[in-house]
């Protein structure tokens, strides 16, 4: 369920421009995914995550500078792809990562 879940709400912010740190908006869109919206609420209060997602974020501030949502970095070049890139700039990237 992840990957629906995770489109969905990238798709909520930014296409749809809703404030997906509201719980009622965030529960709503987690539960249009196909989510089951029990679990999602009880693992969310229970805050389990809440460490994970922030590693990450320091990981990804800390490693890679970024600094904006979306960043996209390209392990094998290390090339970050700053906020809405076109897909002409997302297939440079894969054939320079591809050699």
């Amino acid at each position: 369920i992840f990957e629906p879940v995770h489109i969905a709400l990238y798709e909520a912010f930014f296409t749809r421009s809703l404030n997906i740190a509201d719980p009622a908006v965030l529960e709503r869109v987690v539960s249009e995914a196909g989510a089951d919206l029990g679990r999602f609420v009880a693992d969310r209060e229970a805050g389990f995550a809440r460490a994970a997602v922030l590693a990450d974020y320091e990981a990804a501030v800390s490693e890679h500078a970024v600094r904006a949502i979306p960043t996209v970095v390209v392990p094998e070049t290390g090339r970050a792809l700053v906020g809405l890139a076109d897909l002409a700039t997302y297939r440079t990237a894969i054939e320079e990562a591809a050699g």
